[in-house]
């Protein structure tokens, strides 16, 4: 995908705040987003930062067998290293874009609707 925006001679362009990092240690990264995070938008609590695996590469083709064999292979393989929650954020929805409500049929047997 080609971005692009035109700014003509003399006008403004501004952005929302961004952070570069470059390293071989991810969890070191994170730790350092998250404290930056944490003093740009004056958190007042401060707490270890969590691993979380999300499944958002599934997008429209979570269904419940998918999560739960996912949620079983990161438990048997990246528990160990600090992975401690598995996050559903994108695919539990009716639609794409619509939050409001979920699509039943994808997780009925476990934990229903």
């Amino acid at each position: 995908m080609e971005l692009s925006l035109s700014v003509k001679p003399g006008d403004d362009l501004s952005s929302e705040r961004l952070m570069f990092a470059v390293g071989t240690d991810y969890h070191a990264q994170l730790e350092q987003y998250a404290a930056q995070s944490g003093c740009l938008h004056k958190a007042r609590v401060i707490l270890p930062l969590q691993s979380v695996v999300e499944l958002d590469c599934l997008l429209l083709g979570l269904n419940e067998g998918a999560a739960v064999t996912n949620a079983e292979w990161l438990s048997e393989n990246l528990k160990q290293i600090g992975y401690n929650y598995f996050q559903i954020d994108e695919g539990y929805q009716y639609a794409r874009g619509e939050y409001s409500n979920t699509d039943a049929n994808l997780f009925l047997a476990e934990w229903g609707t």
